[in-house]
């Protein structure tokens, strides 16, 4: 009987003019790891001086009397974070500096009948080993607290944004690089950040009408603006990062199948 109704299949599938492995396959999806690597960067800072203050009227008693050490020297590749610092009990000085980096979505864009699934931008980050080219003798490390001891920084120093303007073309800008604040970034830990949704708007089809796409991804501090830091202490958190790349995850599909976007 078993074998009976093994020879009805067969004629049952071949009659239509497939074969038994054809009539049973499902449609084939494939889940692949595209990686990028910057094709461009961008490299800014900006700093603060605290100067001179008077407490009573105008040339009655003095609030602060930082000395600059040397003059700041702008920005050095691939070096991102923050950093403050006193003279003495006054604050002195402040300082933000910044990595963005560009790259070629190109190869992305011309895969067809595609899903994105996931992005993670990923970078080796360290300690800077040298701070004091930045503001002098206080900052002996580059992970250091408030009293100037070395400290580990377990989520390390970036925070990863979305630069708004197109650097690539036009230049980047004098002070820090602008950002949107939609759509966001997600750390997952230090050197991994998800960034997915960002990627979406300007490698796929996820932006909606009106909205900015972003170009590229900088690599910053927590801190926007030297405005934000009192040097009130001597803490220093800038760090030096290397291999920066994107690692794209997505799934193709037989080109006659429909995709839903996530």
């Amino acid at each position: 009987m078993e074998q009976i109704r093994q020879y009805l299949l067969v004629v049952a599938v071949c009659g239509f003019g497939v074969t038994t492995h054809q009539a049973l396959a499902a449609p084939a999806e494939e889940h692949h790891t595209l990686t990028l690597t910057p094709n461009s960067a961008w490299d800014s800072w900006q700093d603060r001086l605290f100067h001179d203050t008077p407490v009573i009227g105008t040339f009655t008693g003095h609030g602060v009397t930082c000395v600059k050490y040397n003059a700041f020297p702008g920005p050095i590749q691939g070096k991102v974070g923050f950093g403050q610092g006193e003279w003495g009990s006054d604050p002195c000085m402040s300082f933000i500096v910044e990595h963005t980096v560009g790259f070629d979505t190109g190869p992305y864009r011309q895969i067809p009948s595609k899903r994105l699934d996931r992005v993670v931008l990923t970078y080796d980050e360290a300690p800077f080993a040298a701070c004091t080219v930045f503001v002098g003798s206080p900052y002996s490390n580059c992970w250091q607290g408030g009293s100037g001891a070395a400290v580990d920084k377990p989520t390390g120093c970036v925070t990863v944004r979305v630069p708004n303007i197109d650097w690539q073309n036009r230049g980047g800008p004098k002070g820090l690089m602008p950002f949107n604040t939609k759509p966001g970034t997600t750390q997952i830990r230090r050197g991994e950040w998800d960034v997915t949704e960002a990627f979406r708007w300007q490698a796929d089809t996820g932006m909606p009408i009106g909205g900015n796409p972003g170009f590229g991804f900088t690599l910053g501090s927590p801190f926007t603006s030297t405005k934000q830091l009192t040097a009130e202490d001597n803490t220093v958190c800038v760090s030096d990062v290397k291999n920066v790349r994107l690692i794209v995850d997505y799934t193709t599909f037989p080109d006659d199948v429909f995709v839903q976007p996530k």
